[in-house]
C-alpha cells in the first residue's frame, strides 16, 4: 500500500511539475511577444 501511494505522489508531481513548466514558457512568450509590440 506505501508504494502505491508513493507512485501515485510521484505522478502527481510529475503532472504538477509539467503543467507548472507550460506555464512558465507561455508566460516567458507572452511576456516577449509583448515586449516587441510594445517596442
Amino acid at each position: 500500500i506505501e508504494k502505491e501511494v508513493e507512485v501515485t505522489f510521484g505522478e502527481m508531481n510529475w503532472k504538477a511539475a509539467l503543467i507548472a513548466l507550460a506555464i512558465m514558457v507561455v508566460a516567458t512568450v507572452i511576456s516577449l511577444w509583448v515586449r516587441r509590440k510594445i517596442k
